[in-house]
């Protein structure tokens, strides 16, 4: 039956710390004379017991404790936030008038003497924005190389700006943003739009894509859900504590797997009520048959899709019924080899060489097929489909040779289509959503959901397994961490983990290794080499580092793995859970999953024409239409956070048991220390992905019977 969030939600609340509420409590036992603090007793997420006691010391960079002026504002600022944020001294009691006044004094100051730091002039517009503080964070992570591959790369060369290095001043990031807070929160009586300008400024602190969002480790009482709400609210007041704390909700996948089965079900989907070819019984063959044959051609600019279907129709044929073959055309050099689906370098330039004609050359799309069709016909000849995953437009160029489509989506419909080719395509796409010739299914409900929204058609979904890694958990590097690869969004992480443990190295025992790092040195044990593209050691890279293949085994090695996501949808973080290795995400994941799936640029939405005929789902509860636009936010501004919060829990991130949520790095380093609940989690995942590889051949039956049955139809 369906569970509703509020269900899920409410069977939650019970065992679910508020996050403001711990981030304060952090911040007030942080504050408490030392920033060396015991934490006694605090609650796992889960709520079925206490966390083992451990000594937090949160680093000066966070909490700046070492300047005595921020240290001081620190300390009456955390003690406003635990008195619940008055606004007047009315609330909290008589004759605190003076210590309200001395606050936003304080606060005032600090806000006048720092400004300059984020802006210049008037700072009445983005355009006087500076990034000093930028600058600032650069010299406190002076020995951080994911500083300068995402950060540097981000702010200064992207925009051909000089990047200023410095020596670390006083400033205090966090301290300023609680700073901005307090004085909007005492300026709303006087002006409301006044107020809304100090909360905007504290929002552009936390960068784009809240790349320097570490609030809740930084012993500071704001959050950024805090400011969210308040910039989307728009109140007169301060919104603060519970009111924030409104548009948080629980995990789906905290209560076990149900919401992801319900979501993922082919019944009431576009391809449920489709007509299928008759299925062949491995177990009673006729003697001599052998089972049907099907034969796709494939091609994309990133592999992990279409290798997921090979590996599902291939390594289980028997039980499909399907003897499946793929011919491999993926031009993703760093990633076809991974799925043995890379074509000959002839085929791969002949690709490489059609798409420049749209793409370099913007030919008009009529004359770009002609050229595909011309070019590649030949090579589809004994090809019973064509198979698009990452872009889906790129089948359109072969659409003419009237051969059936398998369109696995796992990236925006319009991505890598021309503006003024949108509209075709959408009705070319919904002729391939709704057609019986074609099939159409979706990587993750999050995906499934979004073309829902565009084109009113529910396909299934078909979650990435990731059993081509071959590779299980086993953590024989017990004192080590993997954080996995993120965007620009985590790249302050290398450098905040660090602190915290050099700080805490007394009682903390385990180190975090970046992704980057096992890549390049792996590739250059590989290679016999002694160095990748110019640089000797991976810190010296500036690039992203890609390499021919993942070394899974050597991944799958460590006691668990960080995952900051930068998208709805990362692959390398379902390929770690199939090896059932422990992974950590942040709680916060309606700011993390901003990508190209929430980018306005992607928001198509078709036009429901009169004349069209109405589409059934056919038998089976069906599902429920979106609401709101997915394609809420950039990275660059404010969005609206309830709709951010209610696409999130449709992605994997939230949907997906026994994952480990962290709120901040003292949480973080706690779960990390309880040994029994890790192996606990490795266990319950092996049994999960054991269920799901059942629930996946199913599916994937279904969907060879298709295009079985629409080769046998096909003109082609």
């Amino acid at each position: 039956l369906k569970l509703p969030w509020a269900q899920l939600a409410s069977r939650q609340s019970a065992c679910k710390m508020s996050p403001i509420a711990s981030a304060m409590m952090m911040s007030s036992i942080a504050a408490a004379g030392t920033s060396a603090v015991a934490l006694l007793g605090v609650q796992a997420v889960s709520g079925e017991s206490p966390l083992a006691e451990g000594e937090i010391v949160f680093p000066a960079d966070m909490d700046c404790s070492d300047r005595p002026d921020w240290d001081r504002f620190r300390r009456a600022s955390v003690a406003h936030a635990a008195r619940g944020w008055p606004d007047s001294p009315e609330e909290f009691g008589p004759g605190e008038h003076a210590e309200l006044e001395q606050l936003f004094g304080t606060a005032r100051r600090l806000v006048d003497q720092w400004l300059p730091m984020v802006c210049g002039n008037e700072c009445r517009s983005t355009m006087d924005f500076r990034w000093g503080f930028v600058e600032e964070w650069g010299a406190r992570c002076s020995d951080s190389a994911n500083f300068d591959r995402y950060l540097i790369t981000h702010y200064f060369r992207n925009r051909n700006i000089t990047y200023q290095r410095r020596e670390k001043s006083d400033l205090c990031h966090f301290g300023l943003i609680t700073a901005l807070v307090i004085v909007a929160q005492f300026s709303f009586q006087a002006s409301v739009a006044q107020a809304q300008r100090y909360i905007y400024l504290a929002f552009s602190l936390l960068g784009d894509f809240f790349a320097f969002d570490w609030l809740d480790s930084s012993g500071w009482p704001v959050t950024a859900l805090m400011l969210s709400a308040n910039l989307r609210l728009m109140s007169q007041k301060l919104v603060k504590g519970e009111h924030a704390e409104f548009f948080r909700e629980a995990m789906p996948g905290e209560v076990g797997p149900a919401a992801l089965r319900w979501h993922s079900r082919w019944q009431g989907t576009s391809e449920h009520g489709k007509p299928s070819a008759e299925r062949w019984d491995p177990s009673s063959p006729i003697e001599g048959e052998a089972p049907p044959r099907l034969v796709i051609w494939q091609t994309d600019g990133h592999t992990a899709l279409a290798g997921e279907a090979k590996t599902i129709l291939v390594r289980f044929a028997d039980e499909i019924g399907v003897d499946t073959q793929f011919l491999g055309n993926s031009i993703a050099d760093s990633t076809c080899g991974n799925y043995g689906l890379c074509p000959d370098p002839a085929m791969r330039d002949m690709i490489s060489g059609l798409l420049m004609l749209y793409y370099d050359d913007t030919q008009p799309f009529e004359s770009v097929a002609e050229a595909w069709v011309q070019a590649l016909g030949p090579s589809l000849a004994k090809a019973d489909a064509i198979m698009c995953g990452q872009p889906l437009y790129w089948c359109r160029f072969l659409m003419s040779l009237q051969k059936p489509c398998l369109m696995f989506a796992g990236l925006p419909v319009m991505w890598a289509v021309r503006e003024e080719d949108q509209v075709a395509w959408g009705e070319d796409f919904m002729q391939l959503l709704t057609g019986s010739r074609h099939v159409v299914i979706s990587e993750s409900v999050f995906m499934a959901r979004e073309m829902h929204w565009q084109f009113g058609v529910r396909p299934p979904v078909m979650r990435v397994l990731g059993l081509h890694t071959g590779a299980v958990h086993v953590p024989l590097r017990h004192d080590s961490v993997l954080v996995s690869r993120f965007g620009t969004s985590g790249a302050l992480s290398e450098c905040v983990f660090d602190k915290f443990v050099s700080k805490n190295r007394h009682w903390f025992p385990l180190k975090f290794v970046q992704l980057e790092q096992v890549l390049f040195e792996d590739h250059l044990s590989r290679t016999r080499t002694a160095s990748y593209e110019d640089a000797s050691h991976w810190k010296d890279h500036i690039g992203e580092i890609k390499v021919p293949g993942m070394p899974y085994d050597k991944l799958a090695t460590h006691v668990a793995a960080i995952s900051l996501p930068y998208d709805t949808t990362i692959f390398l973080f379902n390929e770690l859970y199939s090896t059932n290795m422990p992974i950590f995400v942040p709680r916060d994941l309606w700011k993390w999953i901003l990508g190209l799936h929430t980018s306005p640029s992607m928001a198509f939405q078709r036009d429901t024409q009169e004349t069209d005929p109405p589409f059934q789902h056919r038998s089976g509860p069906e599902h429920d239409a979106p609401e709101y636009s997915p394609f809420y936010a950039s990275g660059y501004k404010p969005m609206v956070v309830e709709q951010a919060i209610s696409w999130s829990v449709f992605t994997d991130w939230a949907l997906l048991p026994h994952l480990r949520y962290f709120l901040g790095v003292p949480d973080l380093f706690l779960q990390l220390l309880d040994t029994d609940g890790l192996h606990e989690t490795a266990s319950k995942m092996k049994s999960f992905n054991e269920e799901e590889v059942v629930t996946a051949v199913a599916n994937w039956r279904n969907v060879a019977h298709r295009l079985l049955y629409a080769a046998c139809t096909s003109p082609s």
